[in-house]
């Protein structure tokens, strides 16, 4: 009688050691699973971040690029235009003392 009855409650207290030891290992299972999702999820967010960052580096690399480019060509304009200016300058210069000299012997011419 006794016996027995002790056999069980030792066998009862052992089903749940057992019950324990699988509701444990199925829980760090889970957990571990989980952990690792977590840590994918993260990485593949830390890829995209960097992806867009360096999307927006080369963007903005081609802007500066392009600004460059329209400084230097804004540049090349106006030193283009000024060495015209300067050679209608000299043209004009040029004629008007052409136009002095020949008035000038014109004159002498008629005297």
């Amino acid at each position: 009688g006794i016996e027995h009855w002790h056999r069980m409650k030792a066998d009862e207290r052992q089903r749940q050691k057992e019950a324990a030891l699988e509701k444990e290992k199925y829980c760090k299972e889970v957990y571990d699973k989980n952990e690792t999702l977590r840590r994918q999820r993260e990485g593949r967010i830390r890829q995209e971040i960097e992806a867009r960052v360096q999307d927006q580096v080369k963007v903005r690399k081609l802007e500066d690029l392009r600004e460059r480019k329209r400084k230097e060509n804004a540049e090349k304009a106006a030193r283009n235009d000024v060495v015209k200016r300067m050679r209608e300058e000299q043209y004009q210069d040029l004629c008007a003392r052409q136009f002095i000299k020949d008035y000038e012997r014109a004159v002498i011419d008629e005297e």
